[in-house]
């Protein structure tokens, strides 16, 4: 095992355990292959970061409550955002996600309140439970036709967001995915569509248009705010 110790950066074996310094803009020394758990958190003095082009994991909760941090590159190999890993990030505007990430897991960027735009990777194939959740100021989100799953909650109370392009692939809306999303004007589900969960656009006040699909099958309770139109499968609805 080899430790390394440089301007308060705890290295083991390749792996970024602790950041303990206080700068703005740390630099991660070229040696690091993977950010440890937790190894940022709850440090309040950064504002930017640079993850290195030879880190290739980052580990869940790394970046968690890192209340100043406002810009972060991450690079090209890193194939998963792990749980919590951006989690109450309230400073965080922009977030470069390389292509190679496929999965974007619980929490990551839950309470994110300052990101306003995001752009998905094309290879992106799963957005697990609350990943975005309570991104207030998030407008808009495309998500690519690569995504196959997206959890429940996955954007809920983005009360900010106006604009959502679902991906093709997906065959169900799950429980509370756009719930409380209050600013959501318009929705088109896409034809593979079969089930819409419940509350999937439960209080989405501004919701005036939803297209639905003629693969539609069923539309669990209050899937839509408890709207008298929600059952009507297969046609355009209007509030």
């Amino acid at each position: 095992m080899s430790d390394y110790n440089v301007n308060e950066f705890n290295i083991v074996d390749g792996v970024l355990v602790k950041y303990t310094g206080q700068e703005e803009s740390p630099v991660i020394p070229d040696c690091v292959c993977s950010l440890g758990k937790g190894a940022f958190r709850y440090n309040d003095s950064i504002r930017s970061i640079v993850i290195p082009p030879g880190v290739v994991e980052i580990g869940a909760s790394c970046f968690a409550s890192c209340r100043s941090l406002e810009k972060v590159i991450i690079p090209e190999g890193v194939i998963t955002i792990p749980d919590s890993a951006f989690s109450g990030c309230q400073s965080l505007v922009y977030v470069m996600i390389p292509g190679s990430v496929k999965r974007i897991e619980s929490f990551a960027f839950h309470n994110c309140t300052s990101l306003e735009t995001l752009t998905l990777p094309d290879r992106l194939e799963m957005i697990f439970s609350s990943a975005f959740s309570s991104c207030r100021a998030l407008r808009e989100i495309s998500i690519p036709d690569s995504v196959r799953l997206i959890l429940d909650r996955a954007f809920a109370h983005c009360e900010s967001l106006e604009k959502v392009r679902l991906p093709l692939g997906i065959d169900s809306i799950a429980e509370e995915t756009f719930d409380m999303c209050s600013s959501l004007t318009e929705i088109a589900i896409p034809s593979g569509v079969k089930r819409i969960e419940q509350r999937a656009f439960f209080y989405c006040r501004a919701l005036e248009r939803v297209q639905l699909s003629a693969g539609l099958e069923f539309i669990e309770s209050f899937a839509f705010s408890g709207r008298s139109e929600e059952r009507r499968v297969g046609k355009e609805c209007r509030s």
